[in-house]
């Protein structure tokens, strides 16, 4: 129900943009999810801070939650061969994040196994 409830956040803060608190949490809104489209589309400044890893996760996991709510709203079934595409948008969600997890810079493969063995 969370996405719900986001969507209608931001409904309410856009009708209640005279007041000068609402002005600021609407533009807050607009400004965290610019950051996470842009993080997603791998724009570097944003890619790699703090902000737009925590924004990018949170749009992309409340945007499958109302795409599988509306999905179940609308009595969409899946199919044995739908299952196949649905696993594809899970397999690239996935790896869209964790492309953008910190990669380890001294990491060698030669001297991990050295190590381990």
């Amino acid at each position: 129900m969370v996405p719900f409830f986001l969507l209608a956040m931001l409904i309410a803060n856009a009708w209640l943009l005279g007041k000068p608190f609402y002005l600021f949490t609407g533009v807050a809104q607009i400004v965290f999810y610019a950051s996470a489209l842009l993080a997603l589309y791998e724009i570097r400044v944003l890619r790699d801070s703090l902000l737009g890893k925590i924004a990018m996760y949170f749009t992309v996991v409340n945007s499958a939650i109302l795409v599988a709510w509306i999905q179940f709203l609308a009595g969409t079934r899946l199919k044995s061969g739908n299952r196949r595409s649905v696993n594809r948008i899970y397999t690239f969600i996935v790896f869209a994040m964790l492309k953008h997890l910190p990669q380890r810079q001294d990491s060698d493969p030669a001297e991990f196994a050295t190590r381990v063995s």
